[in-house]
Order: structure tokens, then sequence, then C-alpha cells
């Protein structure tokens, strides 16, 4: 083939002049199609009309350019794809002080990448800004509404864009001109002039020709920038004005160019909003590897994002901490800054009713019925009857309560599956793609989980959920994201101020990255204010007093924190803190601890395992003793909910949290599990065996035996796992404790309990006889035996998910999965003397399993 076209940005013309002369030496054919020219049609509009080969020069410039990349996802993808298309990335030349400068593209990392997707998140917002403006004219209007849907569909692709010519690996023109230009002959499919253009240039018979010497030459006044004279490209391109259409975009070619010129004429958007990201010109040295330097454009960009912080609001004094007066967690703070809120239209009320009603046809129709076919084991049947109601419901909640469902049932592949199939449908769903990104980071795809997230922020900027998770991935993965980390971090705290965790990170990005010591100091009282147990917001106070030459402050935070956390007590911390462990001198917490404690015990806060953690009792038992300091395992089938109770509790309370995902009736499970702690987290302390549940309520010559057995392996086998392996290295310390929640079941049959029952006597067996086998180990067994508990999942699960049957708590009040939990905790923290071995529990509209007051809920 000896055609080729070549789509670039005006700020590439020398650069397609390269090309295009270097290739007519050997008899290739080039047609140029710049992103500028006149007719109201955007590049890749035009390179879909061709017929030959092309390829597509990439810079900052192209990238930046609405000209240049809208519809480039579809197209590009299409086109590579196909073979037709190959990303060629390029610097943009420049003349200054009358040399060449090139400002290099790079897109190989997702710090680059991150660039380019925030440029066009902030024409985004501020588009929707300007529309927000009062005294618009009808025209400029239709106009700014006419650009928002050019601008949100590259916002939200941006990042596609950029890995699909990553993935398809994009050749670099330093790379392309190494080769004799190898890459584009082989989209030619040409090795022969390529042979001929190699021979040519090393014989002098061609002419070298290079893109930095022709602009040299042009850069006197004829040619004040780096662009080619319009008149001279559009004669060397194909006609193409014969072709039906042409003269049609979007309906009016006049309207889009009066759009496309109002693209260039926006004002930069305000930075001082929190999901803007660093400076638009930040150039590429930006991206050092130095993390305690603060780049120029960064320190001026500081004062924006310190100006009026919501986060330095309410300020703590060291005086009101518990290091001097002892406050408590709960005490009242001041209010961080209202978000301004959207003005409210007659149409925005008109689109809502509109999309409640076909939510609530979905579920009517398709996603109840789909969910029934599901656990008969019909799948098949089920995806189609979502599909077809997805199609006619025109539901996106439709698609985020299917993948729910599945993740329930811990179908992760499928719900995987299945959403990524819906992004192809439903772009534009924020909700969907955030999902898919949370899917992606517990597969370990971390960078594609950025992504997903910083697609979220173009739909939706104000999704409070993304932006504390997306900071903690960018400082975890990306170097040099501390900037943009910083303000996701303030914008996440401004939507939710009682996130310990999000409080620690953004004042250890003030002291590490930015030298804001100041600001940092006050952000970790902050932090002691509402977690005084955090794990190290006193050591990193102890390490901010060292430096300020403050040992005695210093010794006192040093202090309260290897009372939270031994493992900070080193040879050389207590040296450097002046810490002599034959002193003992008493901690600055110890009148706080006495006053607010719920452990009134001397017992060490310890490891807790919590079996069935991810919902009800184990859920509400993991809150309990997290607010109380204990680190914890917790285990469950759903990874999903368990990463998600692990992030809340160790941002809530500054705990450590290990999650195993397994099923307790598989004993290889189990072991393998148990088997992967290390030595720390292996040295259990107390073990609580919740994992239970109840399949079924019939009698006897009626039962599903599938039901049987699965109570029977998780209620008797899976509690016996659990206990060898835990119980075996508590024996080998002489130390510790098993809980077991047996239930009221365990104490009296009821009808059609059958089975469930004799797995619950089972428990209350096993517990007299563990308390039998290990009390000359020093080791307490326990158990607690609750009655009818709401909050929980029991219900459901013994009904088989139906709603309807499952509706067993209205007309009574009976325990909430917290009283059991504070009952568990109360167990555990008896004085080392003490063993309760069981304690019976019911609501008091309960007294037993067949006398219950179904009057009305009273209390």
């Amino acid at each position: 083939m000896n055609n080729l076209t070549i789509g670039f940005n005006e700020s590439e013309s020398f650069i397609a002049q390269e090309i295009k002369q270097t290739l007519e030496q050997v008899g290739i054919i080039v047609n140029l199609i710049p992103s500028n020219l006149p007719g109201g049609e955007f590049l890749f509009d035009r390179l879909n009309q061709s017929s030959s080969k092309s390829i597509i020069l990439i810079s900052t410039s192209f990238l930046k350019d609405v000209n240049s990349v809208y519809n480039a996802f579809d197209s590009s993808k299409e086109l590579i794809e196909g073979g037709h298309l190959l990303p060629v990335v390029c610097p943009d030349l420049s003349i200054v002080d009358g040399k060449v400068e090139k400002s290099p593209t790079r897109i190989e990392k997702i710090g680059d990448m991150i660039k380019f997707m925030n440029y066009w998140q902030e024409k985004y917002l501020d588009i929707r800004k300007s529309l927000r403006k009062e005294n618009l004219s009808v025209t400029e209007n239709q106009l700014l509404a006419e650009e928002l849907n050019i601008i949100r569909p590259i916002s939200s692709e941006m990042g596609e864009i950029l890995r699909l010519f990553k993935v398809h690996k994009a050749t670099y023109l330093e790379d392309l001109r190494a080769s004799s230009y190898g890459a584009i002959f082989n989209l030619l499919n040409n090795q022969y002039a390529q042979s001929q253009l190699k021979e040519g240039l090393e014989s002098g018979k061609y002419k070298a020709i290079l893109a930095e010497g022709m602009l040299l030459n042009r850069s006197d006044e004829t040619i004040p920038s780096t662009k080619i004279e319009q008149k001279e490209l559009v004669e060397e391109l194909v006609d193409v004005s014969a072709i039906p259409g042409m003269n049609l975009l979007n309906g009016n070619l006049e309207q889009k160019e009066n759009v496309q010129q109002t693209l260039h004429q926006n004002d930069p958007i305000e930075s001082s909003t929190i999901d803007h990201h660093v400076e638009k010109e930040q150039s590429d040295s930006d991206y050092t590897d130095s993390k305690s330097t603060i780049h120029s454009d960064d320190s001026k960009h500081l004062s924006k994002i310190f100006e009026d912080d919501p986060v330095l609001e309410d300020e703590v004094s060291e005086d009101s901490l518990p290091i001097d007066q002892g406050l408590t967690a709960n005490q009242d703070h001041a209010q961080e800054d209202e978000l301004e809120e959207d003005e409210e239209f007659d149409a925005d009320n008109l689109l809502k009713n509109f999309i409640d009603k076909e939510n609530a046809k979905f579920e009517a129709e398709y996603l109840n019925k789909a969910i029934e076919l599901f656990k008969s084991n019909d799948k098949d049947q089920a995806f189609k009857l979502i599909e077809e109601g997805v199609k006619k419901t025109q539901s996106g909640y439709a698609v985020i309560k299917w993948i729910d469902f599945l993740l329930e049932v811990n179908e992760l592949d499928e719900a995987y599956a299945f959403a990524l199939q819906a992004l192809e449908e439903d772009c534009y769903n924020e909700q969907l793609v955030y999902k898919i990104g949370l899917l992606e980071l517990d597969r370990g795809r971390t960078q594609e989980a950025i992504a997903r997230f910083e697609k979220v922020l173009g739909l939706d900027p104000e999704f409070e959920e993304v932006y504390y998770a997306l900071a903690v991935l960018l400082l975890e993965h990306v170097p040099n994201s501390e900037t943009r980390s910083l303000k996701l971090l303030k914008r996440s705290i401004k939507f939710d101020n009682t996130n310990t965790d999000a409080l620690y990170r953004y004042s250890l990005l003030l002291i590490e990255s930015f030298n804001e010591f100041q600001k940092g100091k006050k952000i970790l009282l902050k932090v002691l204010k509402r977690a005084p147990g955090h794990l190290f917001a006193n050591y990193d106070l102890a390490l901010y007093y060292h430096k300020k030459g403050d040992q005695e402050k210093a010794l006192k935070y040093y202090i309260a924190a290897i009372e939270n956390n031994e493992e900070l007590q080193t040879p050389g911390n207590n040296e450097a803190f002046g810490y002599s462990s034959g002193e003992s001198p008493e901690s600055p917490y110890a009148m706080e601890k006495q006053e607010t404690t719920k452990d009134n015990s001397t017992k060490e806060k310890g490891i807790v395992l919590i079996t069935g953690a991810t919902s009800g009792i184990g859920k509400a038992t993991a809150y309990e003793f997290g607010s109380n300091g204990y680190n914890l395992i917790l285990t469950g089938r759903r990874q999903d909910r368990l990463d998600e109770i692990r992030t809340d509790l160790e941002r809530k309370f500054g705990i450590k949290t290990k999650v195993l995902c397994f099923d307790v009736r598989s004993f290889d499970a189990v072991k393998s599990n148990m088997d992967m702690l290390d030595d720390a987290w292996s040295q259990i302390d107390i073990l609580i065996n919740n994992a239970g549940l109840a399949r079924g309520l019939a009698p006897i010559h009626e039962g599903n035996v599938e039901h049987w057995e699965t109570m029977i392996d998780t209620n008797i086998k899976g509690l016996l796992y659990m206990s060898k392996l835990v119980s075996k290295q508590m024996v080998s310390r002489n130390s510790g404790h098993i809980i077991n929640v047996c239930s009221t079941a365990g104490k009296e049959t009821y009808p059609k309990g059958n089975v469930y029952c004799a797995t619950k006597f089972a428990v209350d067996a096993l517990t007299k006889s563990m308390r039998l086998d290990l009390y000359e180990y020093g080791i307490r067994v326990s158990q607690v035996s609750p009655a009818h508990v709401e909050e929980t999942e029991f219900a459901k699960v013994r009904f088989d998910q139906d709603d309807e049957k499952a509706k067993i708590y209205n007309d009574f009040n009976p325990l909430k999965s917290s009283d059991v939990a504070e009952t568990i905790y109360f167990i555990a923290n008896r004085p080392a003397h003490v063993n309760i071995q069981d304690i019976l529990i019911m609501g008091t509209q309960q007294a037993g399993s067949n006398f219950i007051d179904r009057s009305g809920r009273k209390f």
C-alpha cells in the first residue's frame, strides 16, 4: 500500500511535514489532516472518512485539544484493532531564544495519564459552573449546553484513550526515526519501501528531513509560531466535500463551529475545588522522585488549598487533648463548611420521577424474578431476564442492584463480567464505574481502579466515596502524587469529617511533603481528639516536638505512643526521646483511660478473631472490640464486605485489622488461611466463633437435606475447625479465651426447628466440653445464647432471601445485634480469674423460643 493519512494537531505541523516529505521520497502518497480545519468536523470524524491507513501524532497539545480527541476512543479502538491506525507519540516543538525546545509527551505511567484526565475534568467542571451563572442569554446557554455534551465524553474517556494507546504500543517519534520509520512501513505492509529509504538515507540519495530543522528555517517573521499556513495544508487534503452528509454534524454545522470556538476561550477553573489536579501547565519535571521538595507551582497552589481550610477549622489546642485535660473522643466539634447546593429545576424533578418509575418497574418485573431463577441454578435465564430489563426500562439502578446481588451471593467473577458488559451500554453511570473500580481493586488491578475512580469524578464531582479511596490509592501506588492526594483528602474530609484515617494521612502530607509543620500538627491533634488510641498519631507528634527541640513534650507523646503500639518502643527511640525503661513515668493517658474506657480490667489489649464478621452479630462485635482498641482478624465469605468493614474500622478507631476470606465449612480453607498468619497475627487472644446460620423451617419429614448439611457443616464443623487450630497455640501460651455464639435454640426446641436446634445444642455441649479440656491451661471458654436478634441476615438466610417471609420482627422488639456484641465484650473483659460460662439473653417481649408477645413494638 502506498497511501497514508496523517492526523495531527496544528502544533505538530512540522513533524507531520517531516514524515510526509520523507515518505514521499520513496513514493508514498501522504495526505495531511490537521485538527483545526474549517468546516466544523472533528479530527477523528475526518479520519473515519479516509480509505487509507493512518497515523495520528499524539502530543501534549493534541491531548488537550477538543478537535483532536473528540470521539477518539471509539474511533481509535476500531481503527487500531482493525490494523488501520498507528499512534505516534511526539513532543511539542517551539523556538526559544533562537533554539528548538522540545516538551516531551509521556503516556507510559499512570501519573502521566492522570494529568490529561484531570485537565479534561477541569474543563467539564468549568462549563458546569458557567451554566449555573445567572443572566445567561438563550444563545449562550445553548452553546454551553452543546459544549458540555462534547466535553463530557472526553472527560470520562480520556483514561481509556491513553490506556488504549499504551496497550497497543504507541510508537515514540525518536524510535520511529531510529528505525527509518519502520512502524509506518509495517502498517503499510511495505518493507521494500523501508529498505529503499534506509539505503537511500545511508548513501545520501535521500535527504534526512527533521522537523526541528524545518522549524528553525521558518521561524522568521513569516512564521511567528509553529503553525504552517492553513492554505498550504488545505491544498494537500483529499477532497471530502462531495461525500453525502459531510456538511452535517450534530445537526448544525454553524453552531458546532461556534461551540468549538468557545472551547478555547474558557477561563481556567478555580483551583480551590478539591477534585482539580495540579496546575494545568505543570511540566514533566514536577514528577520527580523527591517527596520532600515542593515545586514552585505547588507552593503557589498551597495558598489556595489552605485558604479557609475547613480541615483546619475547629482547631484543637493541645490543652484540650487527653495528654493534658483528658477530653474524650465523643466531645462536640465544629461543623465543616456546607457544600453549595445546585439549583433545582422542574426538569430535574420530572427526570427523577421518570427514573423512579423505571427503577420500580425493573425491580417488580425483572430483578426479583431473575434472583429466583439464579437461586434455582438457572443462571443463563436469569442473566437474559436482567439484560431484557435493562434494555426495556432504561434503569441504571437495575445494573447496580443486580451486581449487588451477585456480590451478596459471592459470585465475584459473574459480577465483574456483567459490570464490564453493562459499561459498554452505559458508560456515564458513575455508580457502575465505581463498582467496577472496587472489583478491580479486589483483583489487584490497582492502576485500572485508579483510572475508574478518576472517571467517576469526571462524571460526578459530588461522588463522596471516591475521594478518600482515590487519595489512598494514589499515595500508595503513584509516585509524586502528593499535591493531588492532598486536595482529594481535603474534599473527603469535607464530606465526612469523622474519617480519622483521612485526617491522619492529610496531616502526614502536610508535614512530610509540604513542610507545613504547624498545620500538620493541628490536624494530628484533631486525630487524637477523635481517636485517642490511634496507633501512630502520638508518635508523629513526638517526632514533631523532637525536631522542634521540645524534649519534654516529645517524651510525653512518645510514652503515649508506646502505650498504644508496643512496636514503636525500640532502644533507639528510647534513647532519642530520653525514655529510660527502668523508670516508670506516669502515662499522660493514664487518667484518661481510667475515666473513659469501657474495659475496667487490667487485661492488655490484644488480637480478636471473629468468624462470620460481614454482618449481624459478628459485624457489631467487630465494631465493639475495635472501638475499644483491640486489633482484629475478621473472617467471612464476602471479600468486598470484609474490605469495606476493615477500611471503616481502621479509619474510625486507628486499629490494625486483617481480613481473611474463606468458608468455615472447609477445613482446608480454614487451615491454609490460619497458616498464612505471621507470628504476630497468629497470637490470637480471643476467638469468637460467631459464624452460623439457619436454613429452612420445616417438619422433619419435609426437611431439605441440603439445608441440613449446610447448618451442620457451618454451625458445628466450622466451630470445631476454628477452635482446634486456634486453641492449639493458646495451649502453648497458657492463655486465651474462646467465646461461642450459641442460641436459645441450644436450650429448648421449637416446632420445625429440628436440625437447627440440634446444631445449637451441639454448640452448648461443645462449650462445656472445651471448658473441661482447656481450663488447666489457663484458657477461658464461654458462650452467649441470644434469642431473636434483628439487624442481622438470620431471617433472610433462613427463608432463602424471601423478604416477605423474613419479616418476623415487625410486631415485637427483639434484641439488636449491638446488644449481643456488648454482652460478648463484657464476657471477654472480666478479670483474669473470672470465667463466665454462659449468658442467656432475650428481648423483654420474648420469654422463650415459643413465648413471644407479638402485640406490637413497644420499645
